[in-house]
């Protein structure tokens, strides 16, 4: 059997605005970026959620047509910060 592809289309969005806002929001976040034609949806982590629970929020709010990925950061960093904050 063939693998399934996702396809993204050509315009996506990148933002950290989600760091600090309620799931709700987040998730409304991801219905309206749907709606308005986004296909792909790129966050940071490092202050806010870690970057699977993130991606969940975003993906529930659409009907599956968007994409969400974490932008690439440095390891180092996103580490220094979750062990100052345990």
């Amino acid at each position: 059997m063939k693998p399934s592809a996702v396809s993204l289309k050509q315009i996506g969005i990148w933002t950290g605005a989600f760091e600090r806002q309620p799931a709700s929001k987040v998730q409304e976040a991801g219905a309206e970026l749907e709606k308005l034609g986004y296909g792909a949806i790129w966050f940071s982590e490092g202050l806010g959620r870690e970057a699977f629970t993130q991606a969940a929020l975003l993906l529930a709010g659409t009907s599956g047509t968007v994409g969400a990925d974490v932008s690439s950061g440095s390891f180092w960093s996103v580490l220094s910060i979750r062990l100052a904050s345990a």
